[in-house]
């Protein structure tokens, strides 16, 4: 059953006289054999996390497969819930949190994630990484990451978040704990439509 735990939402809001803004992280579970096998290790009901910046989701940045049908080809990729892929893998299961922040932070982390889209092309996913993960050792590559090693770095380096653990140590299912999190939506992907949406329907 899907669930929308905030009917609103807002970019902007005011907390003790300070604007902030709102990111988006959306854990997922898609079902293909690659997540299967992260759920074993992790014993996690998520399996990949992506980050977005406004409630719609039509851009969702992550590392994962860049061709839907091609799980050996991977890198730095920018999703939507409309996307060829979540209409493969349609019964993709989700959740959705928001995370309020500074602007200033906010400002760091799209500058932060524009260079990856600037430059998509020298990023690989970090096959080994994630191997190494497995046996709880985090392996540092230059230009690769795996998706929970990537959302870790762009959180920490923009200040949003203060990591407890390596960057290569870090699972999905770690941001669901972040302090201040704001849990939005639960359920299928392709079943979910923004709060401001919702509040026009």
């Amino acid at each position: 059953m899907n669930r929308y735990i905030l009917r609103e939402c807002y970019n902007y809001f005011m907390f003790e006289g300070i604007t902030m803004k709102s990111i988006y992280i959306v854990v997922s579970h898609t079902g293909t054999w690659l997540s299967h096998l992260i759920r074993w290790f992790t014993n996690s009901e998520y399996t990949h996390v992506s980050i977005a910046f406004d409630s719609s989701l039509k851009e969702l940045f992550s590392f994962g497969r860049k061709q839907p049908s091609n799980p050996f080809k991977g890198g730095f990729v920018i999703e939507s819930i409309d996307s060829e892929f979540f209409k493969r893998f349609d019964n993709t299961q989700c959740r959705i949190y928001e995370i309020k922040t500074s602007v200033e932070n906010y400002n760091r982390l799209k500058e932060r994630i524009q260079y990856f889209v600037e430059h998509k092309e020298i990023f690989k996913y970090n096959v080994l990484g994630l191997i190494t993960y497995m046996f709880r050792y985090s392996l540092n590559r230059r230009n690769a990451y795996f998706c929970s090693q990537f959302v870790a770095t762009v959180l920490s380096e923009s200040e949003i978040i203060t990591l407890t653990n390596e960057c290569g140590l870090v699972k999905p299912m770690d941001f669901t704990q972040i302090e201040g999190a704001i849990p939005v939506y639960e359920g299928k992907i392709l079943d979910y439509h923004s709060p401001t949406q919702l509040l026009t329907q």
